[in-house]
């Protein structure tokens, strides 16, 4: 991964060492996402300021640095990401009259935005990716994020500056920033255990969420505004899903499979572009072990993997993930947790999350990072596969459940309900030992057949804590695309 930060500051004569002071202390904030290099770019006519942190993984000279301005000088961008189909897009370029000084997709980006503008640039591009280019014709920022917020990127204010950053801890080295928490997001955080998009824990800066763009002209906008009614979705799932019902696959199950096989193929080929060496974190779950099965596959030699373990057995995938991988033919390596490496890694925590996340698996994909990164800077994971493949079973299990309990008068189902929530989870474990985290399933279900309904199950079954307003004292409810339709994505 890469870093990216920078502000425009409207005042006039911006006093420049001193911006460029600020912008070197906010790229200064990320040194862990950008080990290889690092830069700062001003605009020379107006307050707008551009750094980045650099790990080198495709074209690693100095023809792969940024900030980079396009070939004609109009444009500068700062950007983390990759670009998967770069080359296909470089060969169009090419034969359409541009040239190349290195072999870079950052190069390739900027050339696609000449010869077709930002909006058509971003449609065309296949990656993950937070982008702020800069046009110095028309004075306009321009932000982007890729199709599935692979990529963060923080958007706000400090003071009369607009400032962004691939992490809220550069907002901290700004001197105008302010960090006040935001009551509202923190009760909504405390009911999901992590910060929804395009929200943000602190006042007046937010997310830009995924398949998003956002657009200002730095002569028209208003300092202190709130950016996200700004925001725009240029790609929709939705439409997606549509067009698929409209032109379904054609052929028997085998036809299927092999052609979903192949797509998974030609995905996971794509994400194993580098010039730098490349593993995968193999769990031994189905997604993880997927994308590395379809990694050996494109590889002539065998895949370097790694996996986690822990002393307590009914929590270790350690040994399904040695056989996964002695099946697959990696070069594979394990690691186990003690207890005590856990603990030592929560004093930690802060700095690596600028935002509450209440997610327990961050303890182990540190330590799994950690080991890995002696053997490789990139890594592919099974992240968002259980998104794609159909893994929550919440989605399968409701209706059924709902089709189980709702003849059950509501009143005697709130009973039963709380009787089982007023029991210890750690009891219900000890009734079950051999059930992994019994006592909190218990609950889960428990809490579920209080409800109301199927959409309330659903609601009940996802929320960490139901009654955030009695330990966020004044709190207002935040609408979510979960309450709220009309906040779906649709174009």
């Amino acid at each position: 991964m890469c870093g990216i930060a920078g502000f425009y500051n409207p005042d006039k004569g911006v006093d420049r060492r001193a911006a460029h002071a600020a912008a070197v202390a906010m790229h200064e904030a990320m040194p862990h996402r950008g080990p290889d290099s690092a830069d700062v770019w001003q605009d020379p006519e107006c307050g707008i300021v551009l750094a980045h942190r650099r790990l080198s993984i495709v074209d690693l000279s100095a023809a792969g640095a940024q900030p980079m301005s396009s070939s004609s000088g109009r444009y500068v961008v700062t950007y983390n990401g990759e670009i998967y189909n770069f080359q296909n897009l470089r060969e169009n370029l090419i034969a359409l009259g541009h040239s190349f000084k290195g072999h870079s997709d950052t190069e390739v980006f900027l050339a696609a935005v000449e010869q077709w503008g930002f909006d058509k640039a971003i449609d065309k591009i296949n990656g993950m990716f937070a982008i702020v280019l800069w046009d110095r014709n028309t004075r306009t920022l321009h932000f982007a994020r890729d199709r599935f917020g692979k990529k963060p990127l923080y958007i706000g204010w400090a003071g009369k500056s607009l400032i962004f950053a691939s992490e809220l801890k550069a907002f901290h080295k700004h001197p105008d920033f302010k960090a006040e928490v935001n009551r509202d997001v923190a009760a909504s955080y405390m009911r999901f255990g992590y910060v929804c998009a395009p929200h943000c824990i602190f006042k007046n800066v937010w997310q830009l969420p995924a398949a998003s763009k956002m657009s200002i002209n730095i002569d028209v906008f208003q300092s202190g505004e709130d950016v996200s009614r700004r925001f725009e979705t240029y790609w929709s799932l939705k439409d997606k899903v549509i067009e698929a019902q409209k032109n379904p696959v054609q052929g028997n199950d085998e036809a299927i499979m092999r052609q979903f096989e192949d797509l998974l193929l030609t995905a996971t080929k794509n994400r194993m572009m580098s010039d730098v060496p490349l593993g995968s974190f193999l769990s031994g779950g189905i997604d993880s072990s997927l994308v590395t099965a379809m990694m050996q596959k494109n590889s002539s030699k065998p895949i370097k993997s790694f996996s986690i373990g822990f002393e307590d057995g009914a929590y270790d995938e350690s040994k399904a993930a040695a056989k996964i991988a002695a099946h697959l033919g990696c070069d594979h390596q394990s690691f186990t947790v003690t207890s005590q490496e856990a603990q030592n890694v929560i004093p930690l925590l802060p700095d690596m999350f600028d935002e509450p996340f209440a997610d327990q698996s961050q303890i182990p994909t540190y330590l799994l990072s950690k080991m890995a990164k002696s053997h490789v800077t990139v890594a592919l994971t099974g992240d968002g596969g259980d998104e794609i493949m159909g893994g929550y079973q919440r989605h399968t299990h409701i209706p059924p459940l709902w089709n189980k309990v709702s003849w059950i008068p509501p009143v005697i189902r709130r009973t039963a309900g709380t009787l089982v929530m007023n029991i210890p989870q750690d009891m219900l474990d000890h009734a079950r030992p051999s059930y992994p985290q019994f006592g909190r399933r218990l609950h889960r279900m428990a809490q579920a057949v209080m409800q109301k309904d199927e959409r309330e199950i659903y609601t009940a079954m996802i929320e960490v804590w139901p009654k955030r307003e009695s330990v966020v004292l004044g709190e207002s409810d935040l609408a979510t695309p979960l309450d709220d339709p009309s906040r779906w994505p649709s174009d």
